[in-house]
């Protein structure tokens, strides 16, 4: 096994946006549990975050989010809005730098776009770009600040994997063909040929799901990867410790929005997974 994970790199990206009860959840849960381990060979981190928007900024992307999600009788006509304020910018990728708002361990840049749920297609596009010019990994792993991950299990089930062709993640439901935004993974060369695509990359479909409709035009069929999603203790303590051990990714969501538990969840799970590793 340590052949082949030397021999695999892997380039984690974990999003982040600046508003409670992100910003708590990655300080006081990513920073102390899974972000605290030793690096690994192979296996790097890099954190990105847009520039918050005002009160204003936020009433609007919570209104726009609500009628995306209402039907699709209210949602079609707002994505073809959206893919006509797209349209200049269909080819744009906004640029970056070294943040002055987030000091961790690791590497930290600001893509320079105001942060909100209609301009995610951007920002993975800023760190689409990063990824190629400024690293030579295999692959691209894709995370949220809600999700702890096991990067040492990561590189054993990467390295199995071609490095050619793979387009790979957690289905976001039950019979969708695409990965969610928290769990996604792709190869060097489908980065490529996503951002010599990207005018075809809609703007008016939430971002995940045109990512995996373009990697289905561009013929790159999606690999189911394993997913564990954690509501609260009561769902951590129902897992077994073979079941933690055979999964390298949780996905932690708890409460609502306003109140949620994903802090505590993180730490217990951190701690179980500690007894397991021999960390």
């Amino acid at each position: 096994m340590k052949d082949l994970e030397s021999s695999t790199t892997v380039f984690c990206s974990i999003t982040h946006g600046l508003y409670s009860p992100w910003i708590d959840i990655l300080h006081s849960g990513q920073v102390p549990t899974w972000l605290s381990n030793k690096n690994l060979p192979g296996f790097s981190i890099h954190h990105y975050h847009g520039i918050p928007g005002n009160k204003l900024v936020i009433a609007f992307d919570k209104l726009h989010e609500r009628i995306r999600w209402t039907n699709r009788w209210v949602a079609t006509p707002l994505n073809i809005w959206d893919e006509l304020l797209g349209l200049p910018f269909r080819s744009f990728i906004p640029s970056q730098t070294i943040s002055s708002r987030v000091k961790l361990e690791h590497s930290v840049n600001q893509i320079n776009l105001v942060d909100i749920y209609a301009t995610m297609k951007w920002k993975d596009l800023a760190i689409f770009e990063d990824f190629i010019k400024t690293s030579s990994a295999d692959f691209l792993f894709m995370t949220t600040t809600s999700s702890y991950v096991r990067p040492k299990k990561l590189l054993e089930v990467v390295s199995h994997f071609p490095k050619m062709g793979i387009y790979a993640g957690a289905v976001a439901y039950p019979g969708a063909n695409f990965a969610a935004g928290n769990n996604r993974l792709f190869s060097r060369d489908v980065i490529i040929q996503i951002l010599k695509a990207r005018r075809e990359l809609s703007a008016g479909t939430i971002e995940d799901l045109a990512l995996g409709r373009l990697c289905d035009k561009l013929g790159f069929r999606l690999i189911e990867l394993p997913k564990i999603n954690i509501g609260g203790l009561e769902e951590l303590d129902k897992l077994s410790d073979q079941q933690l051990s055979e999964n390298f990714h949780f996905r932690l969501k708890s409460g609502t929005i306003n109140d949620r538990n994903d802090v505590v969840i993180m730490q217990e799970l951190h701690r179980r997974v500690k007894v397991l590793d021999g960390i």
